[in-house]
């Protein structure tokens, strides 16, 4: 009542205070918003890399039944994407992209999930981590080439910067790691290069349809990577031998499966709200933070060996990883305001 007052006594307008009001209260509640959604994303992340860490390599799943297990986190998360679908549009999703290529998309999205948790066999969480975090440098290379994308020197100098910190990374986990191989490192650029096709094909598809969401592609990639990848396993003659590999492990293993694919699609979802409501750079914040998380919670909650050259090298990557970022923002608002410019140019 006393900041009405005040308003209304005031020199200015009231319509203008009004507004000065409205716009404050809007700029509360996105900072309130945004606030909440680092809470969830912080928690949803520890959680997620504890219980990855703990299916995979506590429980080595990685050596036993890892492609089982990455296409149960597929159907797991298929599960909560329909159902977030249904719950959003009241009625059965539709998919409006042709299953031919959620079925190419789901497999290339398979082949990432699970080199990335075959590698946790030969190698530890946080360079698995690490080396998953530079998927930028793959897509780089693969919009060049589909997207017909130029970059300048500063892409070229932090991508450099970015290789030299994840070998540094690697480097210190292999003196430090008793399994490590550099299979390992090869099933991780397998996953890594898969990361960066799967990208600039997503991007592409949304561009020929527009009608479709981010819900329904995640949806129908994990259905169609879960079938192909227990398809395969199947015929393979490996299927029954991974389920009882997982259920040799107790009951518990399967709820800590579903536990890590719910808290899996929290973050994939917190991630897509972040770069509709407010932009590019502050998703790419949340992702890193989500990443340095993961690292540390790896080392408070499972003992395993520390070097400083994790230290630093992790540093080159973050360095390199934000100036890619701020790269392409510079391109994004350059082109904005050539558009804006011949627009106006139009109009005269």
């Amino acid at each position: 009542m006393r900041a009405y007052m005040e308003l209304v006594d005031s020199d200015e307008e009231f319509p203008i205070g009004v507004l000065r009001v409205m716009e404050d209260a809007k700029i509360a509640r996105k900072v309130s918003h945004l606030c909440c959604m680092f809470a969830v994303f912080m928690i949803s992340s520890v959680a997620y890399g504890y219980l990855m860490e703990r299916n995979y390599v506590e429980l080595k799943l990685a050596e036993d039944a890892s492609w089982f297990v990455a296409a149960m986190i597929f159907c797991f998360q298929s599960m909560c994407a329909v159902s977030h679908m249904t719950w959003h549009q009241q009625r059965i999703p539709v998919f409006s992209v042709p299953k031919t290529h959620l079925a190419l998309l789901g497999a290339i999205s398979m082949t990432s999930s699970g080199f990335s948790a075959y590698s946790l066999k030969y190698v530890n969480y946080p360079t698995n981590i690490m080396v998953k975090s530079c998927k930028l440098l793959p897509v780089m290379i693969g919009s060049a080439i589909m997207l017909k994308i130029k970059y300048q020197c500063s892409d070229v100098t932090s991508c450099l910067l970015m290789c030299f910190g994840v070998a540094a990374f690697v480097l210190a986990g292999k003196d430090i790691t008793p399994n490590f191989s550099f299979l390992g490192i090869t099933a991780l650029v397998i996953s890594v290069s898969a990361d960066g096709l799967l990208g600039n094909m997503q991007k592409k598809l949304f561009q020929n349809t527009p009608q479709s969401s981010a819900e329904e592609l995640t949806a129908g990639t994990t259905m169609f990577g879960a079938a192909i990848n227990l398809t395969l396993l199947f015929f393979s003659g490996n299927l029954w031998s991974s389920v009882m590999k997982v259920q040799e492990k107790g009951p518990l293993t399967w709820m800590l499966l579903v536990a890590q694919a719910t808290f899996g699609y929290i973050n994939t979802t917190v991630v897509l709200i972040l770069v509709e409501e407010f932009d590019p750079l502050t998703a790419m914040s949340m992702a890193t933070l989500k990443r340095v998380v993961a690292i540390i919670g790896s080392f408070i909650f499972f003992s395993k060996a520390f070097s400083y050259q994790y230290l630093w090298s992790g540093v080159l990557v973050l360095l390199g990883l934000y100036g890619i970022v701020f790269s392409k923002l510079r391109r994004d608002a350059a082109e904005q305001k050539k558009k804006s410019e011949q627009g106006m140019n139009n109009c005269v």
